[in-house]
């Protein structure tokens, strides 16, 4: 799988954060995930969010998102 620079993960991270508030809450990430032609599971995402999520807030800042997309685009 390729993988993506820092700008090309800023670009998906802020293209598919909805709310516009920094943050991608669980529909947001599967949307992010899609676009990049991950289709997954609900356990999967859940997985990512428990990972990567380091506060346990719900959702993933754009350096979380960021260290999720370096895990699985090396």
């Amino acid at each position: 799988m390729p993988k993506y620079s820092q700008e090309e993960i800023e670009d998906i991270f802020f293209a598919k954060n909805i709310r516009r508030d920094g943050k991608l809450f669980y529909s947001e990430l599967r949307l992010a995930l899609l676009s990049v032609g991950l289709d997954v599971h609900n356990k999967e995402i859940d997985q990512y969010m428990k990972q990567f999520n380091k506060t346990n807030n719900g959702h993933l800042t754009i350096e979380e998102f960021t260290e999720l997309m370096n895990s699985l685009f090396q």
